[in-house]
C-alpha cells in the first residue's frame, strides 16, 4: 500500500453578511483569489431570529486552491447594523457567539455548513428593528 500525503490549509476570511428574518445575502469583505477560501452563502435556518430567541447559521465556503482547506473558528468582527430603511433601530441586540468549527473543504470543492445557536436577538431590541435586514460582519479563521 503506498503512502499520501494530505495537504492541508487554514485560512482567514472575513466576510459582512445581511440578515434578514429569514434568508442572509453575502457582500465578501474580500474578492476570492486562487488557493483561497470564499463565502458565498450564508443564511439564518429554521426558526427567524427574533427577540428572545436564538438561530442557526449556515454557510457556504468554497476553497478555489488545490489543497483542502480548513476553518477552525467562526467569530464576529464588529457589531450589527440595521439597514437603511430602519434608522430607529440603533439597539439591535443581535448578538454572534464565536463558535469553535472543525470544517474541511476539498481542494476546488465547496461545502456547506450550519452552526447552530450562532445569533441571538436580546429582548433589549430596539422596536424599529421590526422587518430589518442587519449586516453581520464576521470571520472565518
Amino acid at each position: 500500500m503506498r503512502s499520501r500525503t494530505l495537504r492541508t490549509f487554514v485560512m482567514s476570511v472575513a466576510a459582512v453578511a445581511t440578515v434578514g428574518a429569514v434568508m442572509a445575502a453575502l457582500r465578501p469583505a474580500e474578492a476570492a483569489e486562487p488557493g483561497r477560501l470564499e463565502i458565498t452563502r450564508v443564511a439564518i435556518v429554521g426558526r427567524p431570529l427574533i427577540p428572545g430567541r436564538v438561530a442557526a447559521l449556515a454557510i457556504t465556503v468554497i476553497n478555489h486552491g488545490d489543497h483542502t482547506g480548513r476553518v477552525r473558528l467562526l467569530s464576529p468582527d464588529g457589531a450589527a447594523i440595521a439597514d437603511r430603511h430602519h434608522p430607529d433601530c440603533r439597539r439591535t441586540g443581535i448578538i454572534m457567539r464565536t463558535s469553535p468549527v472543525d470544517w474541511t473543504i476539498p481542494p476546488r470543492g465547496s461545502r456547506r455548513f450550519v452552526v447552530e445557536d450562532a445569533l441571538r436577538m436580546t429582548i433589549d431590541s430596539d422596536n424599529g428593528c421590526q422587518g430589518a435586514a442587519f449586516t453581520l460582519p464576521f470571520r472565518l479563521s
